[in-house]
């Protein structure tokens, strides 16, 4: 469960096209596999497709050219071949002395020292990058032979197409010219070609010409080609959980509304589900349960499904009914030696965010779960009292599980903002049973000092 504000999809619109498209490639089983596999490994069965490969590559994209559109180098890379080729000929059926190519050569080397440095940094942005483009130009073309009826990923694939060029195509040519840059790591060969075509300029030219097409497109296709796979492990999710539904967005109003809802990551012979519901803002649900009653069971379980139907995917659930939301939880917090901070001071800077939060303006779904545990009996009672009264004042719903069931008397108080669930334990025959069933009102057993006798902890009293 997360320990701050989650940042969900919350344009309704835009959550049913990404349902519509996770629905289309988890039907199309073939292209997922052969995505995957395609994206995955390569010749050395290595995931080479990195943050660290992509920002070189964009960053060598948006760095300025060193020959590309100046008169001087276009023409002088045309005619510097001829000349080394006449120089050649001349030299072998004897009209030249070699001495003469051997210093042309010479002169050609003089050139490319010059400009070695700045060079030699190109090279350090694009070497040995030519797997990865590798890699992204056969995605590319697997996703390009698609066909996708889904708004939103028919949007994705138009980030693909370059002036109606085939990416596929411009990623080729691209990837063709830096095998060519990397023939420099050869020292042999770099001394050769460059003596004989003053070859790293030649190729640096080239690359800085494809630059021109690419600078914009690239990092659109890297975008592109993630944001697919991030839908395909949605659809397995999908796929591999057919009992599960797809929720249904609400637009209009706040609403949570679930049957026979469960933890997706229980397995299904040991799942209790509940039914719950909650309609509008300025509202706050009360949990109150004896300790393994199965309180925060079922906070994460909401917490889960909202997530999961955020990102567009199936939910543990037989009906699900929401409206997209901002969710903030405080489940489990942690002291820090290396910060200084108490258990109770992070807690309150916990609290504090949800807070500012709502004071902006801002759309909430909350889940706390047992407030204040840092502090005494008393003074968690009225601050977890004063804590929900707050924050029923903004745009805000959720849950809030707690053992003090004195914080259910708030429901009398606030009838149209404050409702009270309980998790009950029965104890029978010298027994604790418990049911994981939610139910309307406050918990009235309890069970430590029981357990704590069962297990020869404390004696009988």
């Amino acid at each position: 469960m997360a320990k701050s504000i989650a940042v969900l999809e919350k344009d309704k619109n835009k959550t049913e096209q990404k349902q519509q498209a996770i629905e289309e490639l988890s039907a199309n089983l073939e292209f997922r596999q052969k995505f995957s596999a395609l994206g995955m490994f390569n010749d050395n069965d290595k995931n080479i497709i990195n943050d660290n490969v992509k920002s070189d590559i964009i960053k060598w994209l948006s760095s300025n050219n060193l020959f590309y559109k100046k008169t001087i180098w276009k023409i002088l890379l045309y005619v510097i071949p001829v000349i080394s080729i006449g120089l050649l000929i001349g030299s072998i059926i004897g009209t030249l002395s070699f001495n003469i190519f051997y210093l042309w050569g010479l002169v050609q080397l003089g050139v490319v020292g010059i400009y070695f440095k700045r060079i030699n940094n190109e090279h350090q942005q694009l070497s040995q990058k030519h797997e990865t483009l590798k890699v992204l130009q056969k995605l590319i073309l697997h996703v390009e032979a698609e066909t996708f009826s889904s708004k939103h990923l028919k949007g994705i694939i138009d980030k693909i197409s370059f002036d109606k060029k085939p990416a596929g195509i411009l990623l080729k040519k691209f990837n063709n010219n830096l095998r060519a840059f990397d023939s420099r790591l050869n020292m042999i060969v770099a001394v050769v070609f460059n003596m004989s075509v003053m070859w790293d300029i030649q190729v640096v030219y080239r690359l800085e010409r494809i630059k021109e097409e690419l600078k914009t497109a690239m990092p659109e296709w890297f975008e592109a080609i993630g944001e697919i796979d991030s839908l395909i492990s949605l659809a397995n999710f999908n796929f591999n959980n057919p009992s599960f539904v797809l929720p249904k967005v609400e637009k209009e109003t706040f609403i949570f509304k679930a049957h026979n809802m469960g933890h997706p990551l229980i397995s299904t012979e040991d799942r209790i589900t509940n039914n719950f519901e909650i309609t509008g803002f300025n509202k706050m649900i009360i949990v109150t349960g004896a300790n393994m009653a199965g309180k925060s069971t079922f906070l994460r379980t909401v917490g889960v499904n909202i997530i999961l139907a955020s990102a567009g995917v199936k939910v543990c659930a037989e009906k699900f009914n929401y409206y997209p939301i901002d969710i903030f939880t405080s489940v489990r917090t942690n002291d820090s030696l290396q910060k200084n901070e108490s258990y109770f001071y992070s807690e309150l800077m916990r609290l504090k965010k949800i807070i500012d939060k709502l004071k902006t303006g801002a759309e909430l779904f909350i889940i706390l779960d047992e407030m204040l545990k840092g502090t005494n009996s008393h003074d968690k009672h009225k601050g977890s009292e004063a804590l929900i009264e707050q924050v029923i004042k903004y745009n805000m719903s959720g849950l809030a599980a707690t053992h003090d069931v004195e914080l259910g008397v708030l429901k009398q108080k606030y009838p149209n903002n404050i409702d009270t669930k309980k998790f009950e334990v029965d104890i029978i025959e010298n027994d604790i049973k418990f049911d994981y069933k939610l139910k309307d009102g406050v918990s009235q057993n309890l069970n430590a000092t029981f357990l704590m006798k069962k297990y020869g902890i404390i004696e009988n009293i």
